[in-house]
């Protein structure tokens, strides 16, 4: 009976045996899994960081486009606000020659004036003279003629 009893417990812990051994070998598989998963945890982190880190970048650029459409429109009008101004200076410079040309046509047209007043003037000054003249004959006529008549 002793032997029964003692291959018994030999069966039992042979079967124990297995059962651990299977038991290891079940966790050992786990742990490979676990090892996978955290693998995959990991390698889905990275994507999921480096989606993050992409959509950043898209908003950053996007910002910076609308930055950049922004500083665009400003110089392009900027450029049209200057290129109006170079515009209006240049027509005020040939507005002031043109002033300038008229001014001085004003002036020789004064100067005509002037010495036409003063050639009027002698002139005047002549026909004056005769009216006196003419006055006088006329004066002496009618005396002449009273006397006569």
């Amino acid at each position: 009976m002793s032997n029964n009893i003692i291959d018994n417990l030999r069966n039992k812990l042979a079967q124990q045996q297995a059962i651990n051994e299977d038991i290891m070998e079940k966790n050992a598989s786990m742990l490979d899994e676990i090892k996978e998963l955290k693998l995959k945890l990991s390698n889905k982190n990275e994507i999921i960081s480096t989606l993050q880190k992409t959509l950043d970048n898209l908003s950053v650029n996007k910002q910076l486009f609308h930055t950049q459409t922004q500083t665009d429109i400003t110089e392009a009008g900027i450029k049209f606000m200057e290129d109006k101004v170079a515009d209006v200076k240049k027509r005020k410079g040939e507005l002031n020659q043109e002033i300038s040309r008229q001014i001085e046509q004003i002036e020789q047209l004064n100067q005509i004036m002037e010495l036409n007043q003063g050639i009027d003037g002698k002139t005047l000054n002549i026909e004056s003279a005769l009216d006196v003249d003419n006055v006088s004959l006329e004066q002496k006529g009618q005396r002449s003629g009273e006397k006569t008549t």
